[in-house]
């Protein structure tokens, strides 16, 4: 268990310093509204990508990890039908571009398919989590962000523009691919992929359109909020929000780990609700614990984060970023329950209520960004998620019959919340900085010492357990 959540953790963190590190200087180097600008394009690109993975990678893990005996079967089947739906979405988002939208098409273009290549390598490189060869996962993700981070590093330092800039993302999305297929090659055998009709195709795509759907909905809630920005402010604004967004994200890492190494296990017992809760239950506790020092470092650092990272140009970004640290806390809070309701086929569900929760942004962010601009949109996020979430909860309750929250954890969830609008106050009254950064570290000295307390404690009653 160790092992594999240490080689998730290495090959998901170069993703993330990698990505985290190059936008960042993408962001001094061009400004919050060249920056704004690129951002706008690449998150369109991503939303088009998330179309043309259509769920495919949660399928595969899922369905390799219980029936491995058939593994070119089902990877060669969704190759053929992710293709045919590729091949579409990309021309009918270049159309929709080049007609109805202001965004530079060459730069579109280039990011558009860096896209593409990039959910074919994810793919390639999935079929190995789902054989839980996470060593060699975390081989490929090393190496294709190693190359990403040289290229896009080097262009920054010669100063280039978006679209030579995008230029370099179709290209190391180029190597990336061609890693993925090479050790999933090497590991599994060469996958023949051998043409069927288009009505196979939509066969496949019909059985995979609950994984679709739920993956989709759920990447247009949380990416949306970049494109009503464009719509009701400016680039600026984009690029400001992006900036503390992009820390945020950062901060979310340890729930994809957690996630990534969590499924195969509990999907392999997913008929077992009593191991579901054990295994469910650990995770939790794992997560609210990361969650909460995250969230609470996060919203008392925020305005030095910003300042050290992006420089003076961005400092309303710290603002920003104070508010959505609860963000982090309430993610890894509803990770364990979404990932329940995936194994026991409830996508379609989840897919339901991620919409609900879409309608629910659109609405609130139509009515609060014209009147309190990014922080419209900060409220908008908070109110979203803790719907979502407050949903996720109830309905895993009633399934399996237990919250799955120990007295510690609803402790740990009540201090952070507490903490958080505490941090928020004392930015709001200029409240000293010394003084901040006491009241920082007590808090999280008290965090880690009743969490070493309960663990020990629990380990010690089952030592005893085992004795007697």
């Amino acid at each position: 268990m160790f092992k594999d959540t240490f080689f998730m953790f290495c090959s998901l963190t170069a993703r993330l310093v990698s990505n985290f590190v190059i936008f960042m200087l993408l962001a001094r180097l061009w400004g919050a509204a060249g920056f704004g600008e690129f951002m706008y394009a690449y998150t369109l690109t991503l939303i088009v990508a998330v179309f043309i993975d259509y769920g495919f990678v949660t399928k595969l893990v899922k369905d390799i990890s219980r029936t491995p005996g058939k593994l070119h079967e089902i990877v060669a089947r969704a190759f053929y039908a992710k293709t045919v739906l590729a091949s579409f979405v990309a021309i009918i988002s270049l159309i929709g571009v080049w007609f109805f939208t202001d965004i530079n098409f060459y730069l579109f273009c280039c990011l558009l398919f860096a896209g593409i290549l990039g959910s074919y390598g994810g793919f390639y490189a999935f079929i190995l989590r789902g054989l839980s060869k996470f060593k060699d996962e975390a081989t490929i993700l090393f190496y294709s962000n190693v190359i990403f981070f040289f290229i896009i590093g080097l262009l920054v330092f010669f100063k280039c523009n978006q679209i030579e800039v995008a230029i370099g993302f179709l290209i190391a999305r180029v190597i990336y691919l061609a890693i993925s297929v090479y050790y999933s090659n090497r590991i599994v055998g060469r996958i023949p992929l051998p043409l069927t009709s288009v009505r196979h195709a939509i066969v496949t795509l019909r059985q995979n359109l609950p994984y679709a759907s739920f993956i989709l909905i759920e990447f247009l809630y949380s990416q949306l909020d970049t494109v009503w920005i464009h719509m009701f402010l400016d680039d600026r604004g984009v690029g400001i929000y992006q900036a503390a967004s992009r820390i945020v994200v950062g901060g979310l890492i340890f729930t994809d780990v957690l996630q990534n190494v969590y499924l195969p296990r509990i999907s392999r017992v997913s008929d077992d609700i009593e191991a579901v809760k054990v295994i469910s239950r650990s995770m939790l506790s794992q997560l609210l614990f990361v969650g909460s020092m995250g969230s609470i470092l996060l919203a008392g650092l925020s305005y030095i984060s910003i300042d050290m990272i992006y420089g003076k140009a961005y400092q309303a970004a710290g603002g920003i970023l104070s508010l959505l640290s609860i963000l982090i806390l309430i993610d890894y809070f509803g990770k364990t329950y979404g990932m329940i309701l995936t194994i026991s086929n409830k996508q379609a569900f989840r897919a339901t209520i991620i919409f609900s929760t879409l309608l629910i942004n659109i609405i609130l962010n139509t009515y609060l960004i014209p009147k309190f601009g990014l922080y419209g949109v900060v409220c908008t996020s908070i109110v979203s998620a803790l719907f979502l979430n407050t949903v996720y909860l109830i309905f895993v309750k009633q399934m399996i019959g237990s919250l799955l929250l120990t007295k510690f954890d609803k402790m740990l969830i009540a201090g952070t919340i507490v903490s958080i609008f505490i941090m928020v106050f004392f930015h709001i009254s200029n409240v000293s900085f010394h003084i901040q950064i006491a009241y920082l570290l007590a808090v999280i000295t008290i965090l880690i010492s009743f969490y070493i307390k309960t663990y020990y404690l629990k380990r010690s009653k089952e030592v005893y357990a085992d004795l007697k």
